[in-house]
């Protein structure tokens, strides 16, 4: 009688752990990205995981360098990632992950299917990005390498720290835009700068998120420095052509040819590769500018 119950508890002790057992092959096993920052968070862990056969679709800008940091896509990666929510769905995914500015029509489609669908909510700062990066490690069960990622990042945002401030202060900047919008506070580069030493002026406006600046303000200001997204070596052409400009011709930091150049990848990231984007930052930048 004895052995029969004490048989019967090891069983129910057991049971969970076997449970837990077959949970973990139910992780998603054809995930879908629908942004290029899933696409280089994924396509990181799951190579970490040597698991990059999971990933079955990536955006359509995953093969542009203009925004995308991957070097090279495996050709078992076929699918692409648009607006096409029937070729999506032919893609037989049991995960797509989406961000918030992705079309809604195009998550209730895919949950309309079937498909199990995760959005990504915030790119407002460095700690946005590696939230998502532990909320996809969580979704993909690699959460160690999401952890060891994370404290990759943390170790080169502290070695791009500058070692002291400047005596008269962190030099600041505002980042040029055509169209009379800029960044202010709860954006990603005003939280980079701030990591690389830099102040953002918009922020000091009390600017939040991608904010119209009229030219009559703009003139008013004295940046250090004017960050650009495009090629940096064309630093030239891009000081001429602000040269043009009736606004931002009068900026000191445009006439003296304080500018500095960031590749739009790297600018407009919203994934691990940001802490390069931190280090741009952190080189360009020079006390008494």
């Amino acid at each position: 009688m004895f052995q029969k119950l004490f048989l019967t508890v090891l069983l129910l002790l057991l049971l969970p752990f076997g449970r837990l057992g077959h949970a973990s092959s139910k992780l998603p096993q054809r995930i879908a990205s629908g942004t290029v920052g899933t696409d280089e968070i994924l396509f990181e862990l799951l190579s970490r995981r040597q698991e990059l056969h999971r990933l079955i679709a990536v955006s359509i800008f995953s093969d542009n360098k203009r925004y995308s940091q991957l070097d090279k896509i495996p050709a078992s990666i076929k699918g692409r990632v648009s607006d096409s929510v029937e070729a999506l769905v032919a893609l037989k995914p049991d995960l797509a992950i989406l961000a918030s500015y992705n079309r809604q029509e195009i998550s209730h489609q895919l949950k309309g299917a079937g498909i199990q669908v995760e959005i990504q909510e915030n790119f407002r700062s460095i700690l946005d990005i590696q939230n998502n990066i532990r909320f996809i490690g969580k979704l993909i069960g690699a959460e160690r390498e999401a952890q060891a990622l994370l404290d990759e990042m943390n170790k080169a945002l502290l070695a791009s720290k500058p070692l002291k401030p400047c005596p008269q202060g962190d030099p600041s900047f505002i980042q040029f835009s055509e169209y009379d919008t800029i960044p202010g506070v709860d954006t990603i580069i005003n939280d980079a700068a701030a990591h690389a030493g830099l102040v953002n002026l918009a922020g000091q406006l009390k600017l939040k998120g991608w904010a119209p600046l009229s030219q009559e303000v703009l003139v008013t200001l004295n940046p250090d420095y004017v960050i650009i997204a495009g090629d940096p070596e064309q630093k030239s052409s891009w000081q001429n052509r602000l040269k043009k400009s009736p606004a931002w011709q009068k900026l000191k930091a445009v006439q003296s040819g304080r500018l500095i150049i960031v590749p739009e990848r790297q600018l407009y990231t919203v994934s691990q590769h940001v802490v390069k984007l931190v280090k741009t930052l952190a080189d360009s930048r020079k006390c008494g500018a």
